[in-house]
């Protein structure tokens, strides 16, 4: 979010926070949507509604995707390499399989 959407919101969350200050004094204002500051409510809706999102340009989705794929296939890379490490070096279970009853004991 920019800082000019950022500021709007705060503008707004102080206006709705100074008529509060009066308004829930009165006891049929106790339950007024008007004033409410959830994001779906229509004061909020309509202030918001003015701010404009950055438009996507190809450049920006292709640099996204490169990096995307990039990221993980290192990830899957480093993946790979534990997955190695492990098969060669992990220490191995003496279970036997022929048992009918296995107890678990797990402990933190």
């Amino acid at each position: 979010m920019d800082t000019g959407a950022i500021t709007k919101l705060r503008r707004i969350s102080e206006y709705i926070d100074n008529i509060k200050k009066t308004a829930y004094l009165d006891i049929e204002n106790i339950e007024n949507l008007a004033l409410s500051k959830n994001p779906n409510s229509d004061l909020v809706k309509k202030y918001t509604s003015e701010l404009k999102s950055n438009e996507l340009t190809k450049i920006f989705i292709v640099k996204q995707i490169i990096v995307f794929y990039l990221k993980n296939i290192l990830r899957f890379i480093l993946y790979s390499i534990e997955c190695a490490i492990f098969k060669i070096f992990g220490k191995k279970s003496e279970v036997d399989w022929s048992q009918k009853n296995f107890l678990i004991d797990v402990f933190f």
